[in-house]
């Protein structure tokens, strides 16, 4: 199945796309707006950052639309499973609520953030992810398989992606098109094992980046920001 004909049988998701698309470039823009007229001392603090490559200030509440948009989206590709968007969203406020804490306080303990990513990362595969991928390692595939040590293993490498991400969000569009070629790839697969709630997610996903992408590069409105 190619994407052409996938959207072609499914038109309704383009219009969904299109929507979230829209809908979270508006709220970036409102975001900017609203934190340079209203709360300045935000964007202030960005100044004295040492890995700062901008002259003046820079928003960093992408993060805050991105993840109300994602949730939106979320509702329409989870509708048939409300308990599992109900989970997403209460595993998720660990890491949420601290990583919002630090976009506008930006003075929080880089463990402690680290601590919330893992734990709403943990509680994530505990309970929402019913079956986690085997891993064939020789010698420890048995020991990693376990399900406790599988768990751990996938919290580190969500850890690690999330942090990698946070890590290029300075330089504009390079996480955002990082994100992008990645979400592009599962696209592939999930249209070649023809996975519709797969490609309808990943399709929504790419829209709302698409939105934030024509703010953040080339001229750096906003960022994505821990949240983000």
């Amino acid at each position: 199945m190619n994407l052409y004909t996938f959207i072609n049988n499914k038109i309704e998701i383009l219009f969904f796309a299109i929507f979230f698309l829209l809908f979270n470039f508006f709220l970036l823009s409102l975001l900017i707006y609203l934190e340079k007229k209203f709360f300045p001392s935000i964007q202030n603090k960005l100044e004295n950052n040492i890995q700062k490559i901008h002259n003046g200030s820079v928003s960093r509440l992408g993060g805050m639309s991105i993840v109300i948009t994602s949730f939106v989206s979320s509702y329409f590709y989870l509708q048939s499973n409300s308990n599992m968007y109900i989970l997403i969203l209460l595993f998720g406020l660990p890491l949420i609520i601290v990583a919002l804490m630090e976009d506008i306080f930006q003075h929080l303990n880089p463990l402690f953030r680290l601590g919330s990513i893992a734990i709403s990362s943990a509680l994530y595969l505990t309970f929402v992810i019913n079956d986690l991928p085997v891993l064939d390692i020789y010698i420890i595939n048995n020991f990693i398989n376990t399900p406790v040590m599988s768990v751990i293993f996938y919290t580190l490498c969500l850890v690690g992606y999330i942090n990698g991400v946070n890590f290029i969000d300075g330089t504009n569009g390079l996480s955002t098109l990082s994100t992008l070629a990645s979400l592009l790839c599962l696209l592939f697969l999930s249209l070649t094992f023809e996975d519709t709630e797969t490609t309808n997610f990943i399709l929504y996903m790419l829209a709302i980046l698409m939105s934030f992408l024509l703010l953040n590069y080339p001229f750096g409105k906003i960022f994505l920001g821990d949240l983000g």
